[in-house]
């Protein structure tokens, strides 16, 4: 990494200045805090997920220069009063805190599991980046995670000069920087009054169901009233007919008789 944990640390002290975060200095930090995807050495992170958190340092970036304060909680307020940005700030810092906390999630993993570095960054994406990724690219994730991610000691040589300092390291800068990310997290959750925006007008009431159609109500009151006599009737009819026909008397067959002319 270009920038040690030990300056990321005094970065991301340095962007809180009143409890409030300076944009400018916040995206200097996030700018030197990117060449740790590199690290982890997962295509689809090194690819992917790092053009997307710069792409949206970029986003922000460009909305704070028309930004006559340099706080990023006027920047989200600005676009909720309806200021237009030709990209979403608001959403940009959404999804940049969101990366943010995975590898807050990440370094944390690291210094509690000594040697399972798979388990951290899996860990770290299942809570943090899994929800809000497509399923293909959870694949991916979760593949090239069984497939580069190696020792903890590796990854932690490569972040600075041995794995015992970059533990000590790890251990100063993980409160820091969860405090800002957490911060950040409290413009999206508490919503001030200033920033709060008029509650949506309530839908319109239903229309009214349409009246009864009395007539043809009425018509098939009356078919079912004549219908149902007529078919008692036939029947009825029917039934005696038949019981008439069985107990019949049987007559015996008469010969025809004939007489004889006398």
């Amino acid at each position: 990494m270009t920038a040690s944990l030990s300056q990321l640390i005094l970065q991301f002290q340095n962007c809180v200045n009143d409890d409030q975060v300076s944009t400018l200095r916040f995206l200097s930090a996030c700018d030197s805090l990117l060449p740790i995807f590199d690290v982890l050495a997962i295509p689809i992170l090194t690819g992917r997920v790092k053009a997307d958190v710069s792409g949206n340092i970029q986003t922000i970036r460009s909305a704070a220069a028309d930004c006559t304060d340099d706080r990023l909680l006027s920047l989200i307020a600005q676009e909720r009063d309806g200021v237009h940005f030709p990209h979403s700030p608001t959403c940009s810092l959404l999804w940049l805190n969101r990366a943010l906390r995975f590898i807050h999630v990440l370094l944390s993993e690291v210094e509690l599991h000594p040697k399972d570095l798979r388990h951290a960054v899996s860990t770290a994406y299942a809570r943090t980046l899994a929800n809000h990724h497509p399923a293909s690219v959870q694949l991916l994730v979760r593949g090239g995670t069984r497939l580069f991610v190696g020792h903890r000691d590796k990854f932690l040589t490569r972040l600075g000069p041995s794995p015992a300092i970059v533990l000590g390291q790890i251990r100063d800068f993980v409160p820091v920087f969860g405090s800002v990310i957490e911060r950040i997290d409290t413009y999206y959750a508490l919503e001030p009054p200033h920033m709060t925006s008029p509650p949506p007008p309530p839908p319109p009431a239903p229309p009214p169901p349409p009246p009864p159609n009395t007539i043809s109500t009425c018509t098939a009151l009356r078919t079912s009233w004549l219908a149902t006599p007529l078919f008692f009737i036939l029947h009825l009819s029917h039934s005696l007919l038949i019981l008439q026909t069985r107990t019949a008397p049987s007559q015996p067959l008469r010969r025809p008789t004939c007489r004889v002319p006398s």
